[in-house]
C-alpha cells in the first residue's frame, strides 16, 4: 500500500459489493471503474455494474459468468473467490471506496506534475502559456461536485431508478425505485401520535440491519437515549432490561446488535449553530465525506430554523425545504422527513403542516393512517401516486409491519 495505490481497499470495495445487493446498487453508481489501479479490479467492477443495471443477482457465480473470457484477466476463479471473502461485512464499503478514490486523485495529481515538469523546461513555451496550461491541468482533476454532465455519458439501467429498500415491502413494490429514492426527499406524514416516528425508526432499523449507515436528526422530539430505547423495543419488545429472566437474553442480544450498528444522532437542541438547517446540512455533509451515509432521517422538520431572514413562516419553511432537498441531491442519498398533519380528518382532504413547502421539493410523499392500517402515496415521482399499501401496528414492539 502507498499513498497512490491501495490494492487492499480496492479488494474491500469489491468484496462489499459482492456481499450486499444494497451496497452493490449504490456503489456501482457512486464509484467509477477508473478509480481502480489494478486492471483486474476494473473488470470485476464493470461486470458487477452491468449486472446491477440489468437488475440481475450479484454473487460469485453471476460475476464469474459475466466476466466470461475476461475471467483470467481479472485474476482467475481463485482470485475472485478471494475477493468475495476479503471482508467480513459490507458495512464499510463506502469508507473503502473513499480510500480508493483518494489514491486515484493522488495519481491524477502526480501524472499532471510529471507532464508540467516536462513542459516547464520547454524554452519555446512562454511563462504565461505554462501557467495557463498548469491551471487547466489542475482544474481537470476529478471533482465530485461537477454540476454539468453530458447526458450521453449517463447510463440508464434496466433495473429502474435507484432506491434504498425501506423495510416495508408494500412501499418498495409500489414505486419503481424499490425503496426510498436516492437524491430525493421522502415525506412521512401523520396526525399527532399517528406513528410517523415509529414508522421512520423501524425503517432506519431495517437499513441498519442490512449493513447501512444512518444519520438520525431531531429538533424537537426523541433524545439519543430515547431513540435507542425505541429501536431496542422494536427489536425485542423491551425498552429496558426485563425482570423476567427468560426475556433477558432477547434484550441483551438486541442491545448487542444496536451497539454494533452504524447510527449517528444529531440533536438540533444541542447544536451551537442554533439547530439551523444550514448547520445541520453542514454537519451532515462533513460526516458523509468521511464515512458516507446510506440515508438520513429527519424528524419534526417544521421546527427547524434558517439563518436567512424570512418575512413569513411560509418563506422560512420554503427555504428550509430547499436546503434539505439540495443536501439530499448533493449527497445522492434519500432524506426521509417526518411531518405532522394538522388539517382534515380521515376520509377528508388532509394537509401537512408546512406541507406545500416540503412536498413540492419531495420525490415521494407518504401519509400514515394507523386506524385504517393503510399508508397512502398521494404523490410520487417514481410511480405509485394515488395508491395505498397495508401496514399493521404491533403494540408489543411498537412498530409497523408491512407484508
Amino acid at each position: 500500500m502507498s499513498a497512490t495505490v491501495n490494492l487492499e481497499a480496492e479488494m474491500a470495495v469489491l468484496g462489499s459489493i459482492l456481499m450486499s445487493r444494497m451496497h452493490a446498487r449504490r456503489l456501482t453508481v457512486t464509484v467509477d471503474s477508473t478509480w481502480f489501479f489494478r486492471y483486474g479490479h476494473r473488470l470485476i467492477f464493470e461486470a458487477v455494474k452491468s449486472l446491477c443495471e440489468q437488475d440481475d443477482p450479484v454473487d460469485f457465480l453471476t460475476v464469474k459468468t459475466k466476466l466470461g473470457d475476461k475471467l483470467e484477466d481479472a485474476g482467475g476463479e481463485d482470485y475472485l473467490i478471494q475477493v468475495c471473502e476479503f471482508v467480513p461485512s459490507a458495512a464499510n464499503g463506502d469508507y473503502y471506496s473513499e480510500l480508493v478514490k483518494e489514491c486515484f486523485i493522488r495519481r491524477q495529481i502526480l501524472d499532471r506534475i510529471k507532464k508540467l515538469a516536462g513542459r516547464a523546461i520547454d524554452q519555446e513555451l512562454s511563462t504565461e502559456a505554462l501557467v495557463s496550461e498548469a491551471r487547466e491541468l489542475i482544474s481537470g482533476i476529478e471533482s465530485p461536485r461537477n454540476p454539468i454532465v453530458n447526458v450521453a455519458d449517463v447510463k440508464i439501467g434496466e433495473g429502474g431508478d435507484l432506491g434504498i429498500p425501506s423495510g416495508y415491502p408494500g412501499l418498495d413494490r409500489s414505486i419503481s425505485t424499490g425503496g426510498y429514492p436516492t437524491g430525493q426527499i421522502t415525506v412521512v406524514s401523520a396526525y399527532h401520535k399517528g406513528g410517523k416516528t415509529a414508522f421512520m425508526s423501524g425503517s432506519a432499523l431495517s437499513i441498519l440491519e442490512n449493513g447501512g449507515r444512518i444519520l438520525w436528526a431531531t429538533f424537537d422530539d426523541l433524545s439519543a437515549e430515547q431513540l435507542k430505547r425505541r429501536m431496542v423495543r422494536q427489536m425485542c419488545g423491551w425498552s429496558k432490561r426485563p425482570t423476567v429472566a427468560s426475556y433477558v437474553s432477547d434484550y441483551e442480544m438486541a442491545m448487542h446488535l444496536i451497539d454494533g450498528y452504524d447510527l449517528d444522532f444529531y440533536d438540533g437542541a444541542l447544536d451551537d449553530g442554533g439547530g439551523t438547517v444550514e448547520a445541520f446540512a453542514g454537519y451532515a455533509e462533513a460526516q458523509h465525506s468521511r464515512t458516507p451515509y446510506t440515508a438520513i432521517f429527519c424528524d419534526y422538520w417544521q421546527v427547524m430554523t434558517t439563518m436567512r431572514k424570512c418575512h413569513s413562516d411560509e418563506r422560512e419553511l420554503g427555504e428550509i425545504s430547499r436546503i434539505l432537498a439540495r443536501m439530499s441531491r448533493r449527497l445522492n442519498l434519500p432524506a426521509i422527513v417526518g411531518a405532522q398533519i394538522t388539517e382534515g380528518r380521515a376520509g377528508e382532504k388532509t394537509r401537512t403542516k408546512g406541507g406545500r413547502s416540503i412536498e413540492e421539493k419531495a420525490g415521494l410523499v407518504l401519509r400514515l393512517d394507523r386506524e385504517t392500517e393503510q399508508v397512502e402515496i398521494p404523490y410520487s415521482r417514481f410511480g405509485g401516486s394515488g395508491t395505498n399499501f397495508p401496514i399493521q401496528w404491533d403494540k408489543y414492539k411498537e412498530r409497523h409491519i408491512s407484508e
